[in-house]
């Protein structure tokens, strides 16, 4: 890879080069099984809601703006540790990015969280506004968004990835979830 390219160039396209399709949730099943390793320029736009000339100008780093929804979404589709968001943060805005919420243990109870980690099947639970309360690994394997805490709601109703993961998404999932956002609405 040459040196002259800038520094998120460089970032992106490894990262990107070395994501395996197979651990993308859903990937498979919408795209089909894949023998190279790695992402292209089309699939990350894909995965991330945004059109390919866009994404391939935040991978030169030809953006005058960079939402950081949108960035939030290339951290969670190429599964980058805390460190190299980090990174991808001060390359695009030039400061360390916020902390990712996490719930406060004190608030969780500890015989629910042990019952949560011990089950052998992915489980979690939820509070009143759909955040993530406790996880165990199956569910961090299965649902790699909860390692990013984001709220249950957010994900399934507006991430381009949950529409992939989630099977039948429009009739399963949207149109259920909606309806109890409406019906917790009317009991506020």
């Amino acid at each position: 890879m040459s040196s002259n390219m800038p520094p998120i160039t460089r970032m992106l396209k490894t990262w990107r080069e070395q994501r395996d399709p197979r651990a993308v949730p859903g990937f498979t099943a919408r795209y089909g099984s894949r023998q190279r390793k790695g992402l292209t320029q089309r699939d990350m736009a894909d995965l991330t809601g945004v059109t390919e000339g866009y994404y391939g100008r935040l991978e030169r780093d030809q953006l005058d703006s960079v939402g950081s929804e949108f960035l939030e979404s290339v951290v969670r589709v190429l599964d980058l540790d805390e460190a190299q968001r980090t990174h991808l943060w001060l390359e695009v805005y030039g400061f360390a990015p916020p902390p990712r919420p996490h719930p406060d243990p004190s608030t969780i109870d500890p015989v629910v969280s042990a019952i949560v980690h011990e089950l052998p099947w992915p489980a979690y639970t939820f509070d009143h506004r759909w955040d993530i309360r406790v996880f165990n690994e199956r569910a961090a394997r299965d649902y790699p968004w909860m390692l990013h805490g984001v709220n249950v709601m957010i994900w399934a109703l507006t991430y381009r990835e949950a529409r992939l993961q989630l099977i039948d998404w429009e009739e399963t999932w949207a149109k259920p979830m909606a309806s109890q956002l409406r019906l917790s609405s009317k009991s506020s």
